[in-house]
């Protein structure tokens, strides 16, 4: 996470000296230029002069400690707009109507400069995933076994066997739900300022805000959708099959004595 955040400075600061040596190439090429050069300076001095002021705005905003000032912001947006219009009015630009789009790259330099330079360290957030799962037993009771009656008259010898034979079936899916990671259609929100996730993640104590864009203009994460809520679920189920078998053998012996009576005739 520190290599990274180096490397958001160093990208910020070459795109500083960027700025900056455009103007220089603009003031330079202003002595003896044609009228599409003229204006091509013209508005690269605009844009340096924008890039200026609100990194200026900011600068005052993390002394006091307090918001940026918008009206700075605007006052400096104003600016641009102006003097695109006057080199365009002396014509011979080779693009016109162009001050929105260029305003759009300054900003986004101005976010990632400011984003780059906090004025405090940002601690590493921890994610935490919990899986919870909730098995859901099913068995199938034996069945009711019902003994053999033998009434014997005299002697009878019962022999039983009984074999019980259960196989359980489990299985179990779980149920997950999963916190989603900023992309890059996110946008992340530290305080006064906005910029854009690095690598899956906002840096420092930046809060992820979904499917936001960073607004230059207000340094806010602007949603342009209602953020979704992004989660992943599976089921569980457990089947538990018992099967029961039962064997009964039943011996018996019976024995019987009968009398007889035989009575003569006269």
């Amino acid at each position: 996470m520190l290599g990274t955040g180096r490397a958001s400075v160093s990208m910020a600061l070459a795109s500083a000296f960027m700025f900056v040596g455009l103007a220089c190439i603009a003031h330079t090429a202003a002595a003896a230029a044609s009228p599409g050069e003229k204006c091509a300076s013209a508005k690269i001095k605009a844009a340096a002069k924008k890039a200026n002021a609100q990194l200026a705005c900011y600068a005052k905003a993390i002394t006091k400690g307090t918001p940026v000032d918008q009206s700075c912001l605007a006052k400096a947006g104003a600016a641009l707009v102006k003097a695109f219009q006057k080199a365009e009015a002396k014509g011979g630009c080779a693009t016109v109507s162009d001050s929105g789009s260029i305003e759009s790259t300054v900003d986004a330099f101005v976010n990632a400069i400011v984003f780059a330079l906090p004025a405090a360290p940002r601690p590493t957030p921890t994610r935490t995933l919990t899986a919870t799962t909730t098995p859901t037993p099913t068995s199938t009771p034996a069945g009711t076994q019902t003994p053999p009656t033998i009434t014997p008259t005299i002697t009878v010898t019962a022999t039983r066997s009984t074999t019980v034979t259960t196989t359980p079936t489990l299985t179990r899916t779980p149920t997950a739900t999963v916190t989603p990671t900023p992309g890059v259609n996110d946008c992340c929100q530290s305080g006064p300022f906005c910029g854009p996730p690095n690598n899956g993640a906002c840096s420092g104590n930046a809060v992820p805000v979904f499917n936001a864009a960073c607004s230059g203009g207000t340094g806010q994460c602007v949603t342009f959708t209602p953020a979704p809520t992004r989660t992943a679920t599976a089921t569980a189920s457990v089947t538990t099959t018992a099967t029961q078998t039962m064997t009964a053998t039943v011996t018996g012996t019976v024995t019987a004595t009968a009398t007889a009576t035989d009575t003569p005739g006269p």
